[in-house]
């Protein structure tokens, strides 16, 4: 039976840490407070957000099929190929390491340290045609893994093997949700980019590759292990947000929309040699709650 991946908006804590709204008629003022920039402000802008945060970026120079990490499986793409932009829109693309602090939640602990690497491809349309944003980010091949947090890794030491996989899924999330909009916020802000009327500020995309089981497997180094995506075909699972920011200064969203594209998982995957299989043993996730 497959696990659902289950894209949950988070609780009070990502509200309360990043005064994020979800959408409603009342909360909407009808402002427009924004003021279109330059290609060159544009890039000014991220690279003034990414020292901000503290955000270790790397440029991506060119589209590959695949990608390598240091003698991992290779990760097979779920993302849109950026050839050349339309006329008249920037792009942006980075591989991103960052390290958030993840609050606790229900039995599993905080993590000071939990370690985030992602591509992001931030696009600005100063002049989007009806129904698209000014700025839209791409979010893919998203990983999040603990560092040096002794009482969470003994929490998932503790866990099924089972278990092991949901909760990896559910912690991936919840540091997705406050890495995507601490970035979206900040981009916005740092822009000036205030007007939540038409709700067309700003769309955040993560593209994520469903098909796949997580191996654990031993390694000399703390913790003790790593996890690994061994992966059974290349469906995607697309989480799609709208955001803007208010006069206010607030964040607010409306409800994610998924979409599944491509043909479903194709093979039962194998963990490399001495590598444990997580969760059911069965290929793929579910897109969607």
């Amino acid at each position: 039976m497959k696990k659902v991946f289950n894209f949950l908006i988070l609780g009070t804590f990502v509200s309360a840490t990043l005064f994020v709204f979800s959408c409603n008629k009342n909360e909407i003022k009808q402002e427009v407070d924004f003021k279109t920039i330059s290609s060159q402000e544009f890039y000014q802008v991220v690279d003034k957000v990414f020292s901000k945060l503290n955000i270790v970026v790397n440029p991506v120079r060119e589209q590959k099929n695949d990608v390598n990490r240091g003698g991992d499986e290779p990760v097979i793409p779920c993302e849109p190929l950026f050839t050349v932009p339309e006329p008249g829109v920037t792009c942006i693309s980075n591989m991103v390491s960052h390290t958030i602090v993840l609050p606790a939640s229900g039995s599993r602990p905080a993590c000071s340290y939990m370690n985030l690497k992602y591509k992001l491809t931030i696009c600005y349309n100063p002049t989007p045609p009806v129904g698209s944003s000014y700025y839209t980010f791409h979010f893919s091949d998203f990983e999040a893994f603990p560092g040096l947090c002794p009482e969470f890794i003994t929490w998932y030491n503790g866990l099924s093997n089972i278990d092991k996989a949901i909760e990896h899924d559910k912690w991936e999330l919840d540091a997705f949700i406050i890495e995507e909009q601490l970035v979206v916020k900040k981009i916005l802000s740092d822009a000036g980019m205030f007007n939540c009327y038409q709700f067309n500020t700003a769309s955040s995309i993560l593209y994520k590759n469903i098909c796949y089981i997580r191996c654990l497997i031993t390694v000399p180094v703390w913790p003790g292990f790593k996890v690994q995506n061994t992966y059974c075909g290349s469906q995607c699972c697309q989480r799609t947000t709208a955001y803007c920011l208010n006069a206010s200064g607030i964040l607010v969203y409306k409800p994610p929309v998924y979409q599944t594209v491509g043909v479903g998982c194709n093979s039962l995957p194998i963990c490399p040699e001495g590598g444990l299989p997580l969760g059911p043993g069965t290929c793929g996730v579910s897109c969607g709650e």
